[in-house]
Order: C-alpha cells, then structure tokens, then sequence
C-alpha cells in the first residue's frame, strides 16, 4: 500500500496544479518584499520628515534666543547707562565720578558689541526699522548724554542733572519702550514658528498614516490572492503567512524601540555637547587664551580664590575718543573700534599678555599671571608691546586717512610694576578673572598723565628696562592715592647696539641716541644735520 503525499494528490487530481503552487511561490515573496519595501518608505519618509521639522524647531529656537538675547543685552546696557549718569551727576566725590565714567564707557561697548551682532542677522522689515530706530536715538542722544558728562567734569553739576531728567532719560525710555516692543514682537514671531512647525508635524503624521494604511490594504489583497491561487496549500500558506507577520511585526516592535532609544540617546548626547561647547565659546569670549587654557587644561582651579603676584599693568586709550564720535557716524565708529581693539589684542597676545578688560575705547592687559617669564621679562615684554601698538597705531592713522576717514588717531599708555591681588571676583558660575590693587590704579593714572602718542613707565618698571629701553626722565608727578609723587620716564625706543655702513651711521646709549640715513637725505637735511650736530660737539666741548 502506496501512502500519497497532499502534493502527490494535487499533481493526480490536478493536472494544473504545478502551475498554481509556481504561481503561490512566486506572489508570496513578491508581495512580501512589495510590503517591507512600502514599510520601509514610510520609515524613511518619516524619519525625514521629523528631521526637518527638528532642524526647523532648532532654527526656530536658536534665532529666538539670539535676537532676544541680543536686545536683552542691549535694553540692559541703554537702562544702565541712564542709571550711571544719574549716579555720576548725584555724586559729588570726583573720584566716583571718574569710577562711574568709566563704567559709562564699557556700558557703550556692551551696548555696540550686541547691535553689531544683531546687524549680522537676517532680519525683517520691522527689525530693520527697529535696528534704524536706534540709529536715529544714538544721533539724537549721544550729543545730550556727552553734554551731560562734560557738565558733570565741569562741576556743573545742576546744569548737568536738569539736562539729563528733562531731555537725556526722557529720549532713553522712548528707546526702551521700542525695545520692550521689539522683545515682544520676537516672542510673537516665536509662537507663529511654533504653530508652523506643529502644523508640519501633524501633515506628516497624516501622510505616514495614509502610507500605513496602502501597506495595509496593499497585504491584504496579496493575501487574498495567494488563498484563491493555492487551494491545496492554503492552510500551510495562511500559517505560514501568520508566522511571517508575526516576526515581522515583532522583528519591526524591536527595530522601532531600539531606534527610539538610539534617536533619544544621541539627541541627549548632541543636547550635552552643545552645552559644552556654547559654554567653552562663551568661557572663550571673556577670558584671555592663557586663563582659558589653563582652567581646560586643569592647571587652574575655577574657583573663587585670589593671590598676590607682582605684575606689569597696562593702561592705553585712544586721545579725544569722545570727541572722535561727534565727528564720524555711528557705524563708521563702530567698525574703527573693532579694527583699533582687534589688532591691539593681536599684538598683546603676540607678547603674552593677559587682556583684563575693554573700557570703551581704553584697554588694560597685563603681565605675570597665569604664566610668568620673570618680573624683568615680563616688565621688558610689556614695554616692548607698547612700542609695537604705538607703531602699528600710526600706521592704521595713515590708513583711516587714505579710506576718507580724516579724524586724527593717537593713544596714550601707562605701565606700572607692582604687586596686585589677581583672581576670580565673579560667582561660581561666572568667570570675572581680572587684577585689582593700588598698581592698577597707578598704571591707569599714568596712562591719564600722558601726552598724545607716548609711554609713560614709572620707576619701578624703568629700573627692570633702563638696560633695554631708551627713556627719557620726565620728573615727578602727583597721583591720587598715593603719598608720595611718582617719578615718571617717557619711552623712546628700544636700546639699539653702534653701529655705521658707508649710508648711515648709528649710536644709542642711555642719554644719546643718534641716527643718520645719508641716501635718504637731501642737501637741506644734510645741512640742517652738520648745523646741528657742530652746536652738539661745542656744547659737549663746554
């Protein structure tokens, strides 16, 4: 007795049946790769969908903070600036005044520093005419708010109270009031982004649902089909079917979990990196390279500590700054300012100095801390910077000069050595790493006592550089502070070694310094050179 096979009977019974099971074999991986190939658009277009619409609510976010960070800052620095006025007319200590006169000063640059950032941005009709408003207060108010401050300097201290409560604050809260308006209008467009993005959102969750739905309907209808064509393997296709959906499914559940938990770890990996580097560009913006690297590096505590350090400070700004900004416009300032502080501080780090701080147009480095070369080495490097911005500031002079700009450009420089408490003033999560002390005081005081284009040192910084430096004493002078007058030596170059060719002749020593450059001298400079040079000889004869 012979037993049959299902598949014997069918090939007996059915002579067409071979063509059938052919048939069921190939629908049955066809229509299964036709699904996972739809499944896998659908994922696809998914995934690409709520990654737009990821970027497009980072965008969203990003440009709302920025802008309104960047009116924040200046809303903050406008009220300021009032507040310091009112505080300068009112005190009538002229040493606070000077304190708060600076503190004016770095007001303007926290003011420009973030309108010059906003200015960067792609920014609508509104804000251009928010941005145009500005310029038409800055016009209008500057001239007050510098009247203020020279009534102030003047002891006319009414004249100046009465000028700042009746016109000056008055102009200044217009301003804040637009200011306001402009915060709330970012916050307005915010909301609208937001509402654009959800609407985005819920499209694409529409369109993946319609996708599901095809693959839905599209399975069915390959299932249909493959029950009709394969009559004698039904039951074994339809487990078999079963089976396959089953792990397809489970194999998908997994698949979607473990890509649920990968998206949402590297969203929190991308979440702390960008916290780390939002804070190490910041930690960049307000530190000098030596204190950055030495806190990343871990040389340095950050902590809020101090110690004492003898250092070389400098004390520089620009001659008639404020006279400066009556004569060219706002802009034009403003890109100036940046080139003027943007080379010096690539000079002061060339050096190794440590940048302190930006009052306005004033600048303050300083040398010893972190790193050190020596008090001598330290105090020499100082001097040596100082050359080099006096000569780089002439050359920019003659710059601005041949771009149309013709106000002049000059700077005055102070530098003291002395012992300063050095360290972080700030709060455990803000770095204010800076210098403080009597020495501070006195290179600032120097700096003041200048006169256009020149170095004043005091004698503490000329007994470590007199072997180096060519000075010239230019007595004792009275500072506020201290007890005694400080002597004081005006930098004239650096000690250069004799030497003569058969064009030029050289000699420098510390009381003579002699240059002549013959091919470049015509005869009424070779004549004025022997006139003057035979009254040297019969004087040092006498």
């Amino acid at each position: 007795m012979t037993v049959q096979s299902p598949h014997d009977a069918t090939d007996q019974t059915d002579p067409d049946g071979s063509r059938v099971k052919a048939r069921a074999r190939w629908l049955l991986p066809t229509g299964f790769l036709a699904t996972i190939l739809l499944l896998v658009l659908v994922t696809a277009i998914g995934l690409v969908r709520m990654a737009d619409m990821s970027r497009q609510m980072a965008d969203i976010v990003h440009n709302y903070n920025v802008k309104t960070d960047l009116v924040q800052a200046m809303y903050t620095a406008a009220r300021e600036r009032s507040v310091v006025m009112l505080s300068m007319v009112s005190l009538e200590d002229a040493f606070d005044r000077d304190e708060e006169y600076l503190r004016f000063n770095e007001l303007a640059t926290e003011y420009a520093l973030p309108n010059i950032e906003l200015r960067k941005m792609q920014l609508n009709d509104r804000e251009r005419a928010f941005l145009e408003m500005l310029d038409e207060n800055i016009r209008v108010n500057v001239p007050l708010q510098v009247r203020v401050v020279e009534l102030a300097s003047q002891e006319r201290l009414d004249e100046a109270l009465d000028l700042l409560l009746t016109r000056s604050i008055p102009a200044q809260d217009r301003v804040l009031l637009k200011m306001r308006d402009m915060l709330e209008y970012q916050r307005g467009r915010a909301r609208e982004a937001f509402a654009t993005a959800e609407g985005f959102a819920s499209t694409t969750s529409q369109l993946m649902t319609i996708l599901a739905l095809v693959a839905v309907a599209l399975s069915a209808t390959i299932a249909t089909l493959v029950i009709r064509k394969a009559r004698g393997d039904e039951r074994a296709l339809l487990a078999a079917r079963d089976y396959l959906e089953e792990r397809v499914a489970e194999r998908t559940r997994e698949l979607s979990s473990a890509n649920d938990d990968l998206m949402a770890r590297e969203a929190e990996i991308h979440r702390k990196n960008q916290t780390l580097e939002t804070l190490s560009s910041q930690l960049a913006k307000y530190l000098s390279p030596q204190v950055y690297d030495s806190i990343f590096t871990g040389q340095q505590r950050v902590s809020l500590e101090s110690k004492r350090r003898k250092l070389t400070i400098f004390f520089s700004d620009i001659v008639g700054f404020t006279e400066l900004t009556d004569k060219i416009e706002s802009e034009d300032l403003t890109q100036l300012l940046n080139r003027y502080l943007t080379e010096m501080s690539e000079i002061a780090l060339a050096h190794g100095a440590t940048i302190d701080k930006f009052i306005g147009d004033a600048m303050m480095v300083f040398f010893g801390d972190p790193e050190s070369r020596g008090v001598r080495e330290d105090a020499l490097a100082c001097v040596k910077m100082a050359v080099v911005m006096q000569q780089r500031v002439t050359e920019l002079a003659g710059t601005w000069q041949a771009e149309g700009i013709t106000a002049p450009l000059a700077c005055r420089m102070g530098i003291h050595t002395g012992y300063c408490t050095v360290g972080n003033f700030g709060s455990e999560d803000r770095m204010d790493y800076t210098a403080i002390g009597g020495a501070v005081n006195l290179a600032s005081r120097l700096e003041a006592a200048g006169e256009e284009g020149g170095i004043l040192i005091s004698h503490d910084t000329w007994s470590l550089v007199r072997n180096e430096v060519h000075c010239e004493a230019m007595g004792p002078i009275d500072i506020r502070g201290q007890a005694y007058p400080v002597e004081t030596y005006r930098v004239l170059g650096l000690q250069e070694s004799s030497g003569e060719t058969d064009s030029g002749h050289a000699l420098s020593t510390p009381h003579l310094r002699l240059e002549l450059d013959l091919e470049r001298m015509d005869d009424a400079e070779r004549a004025l050179a022997a006139q003057r040079l035979s009254a040297a000889i019969e004087a040092l004869k006498r």
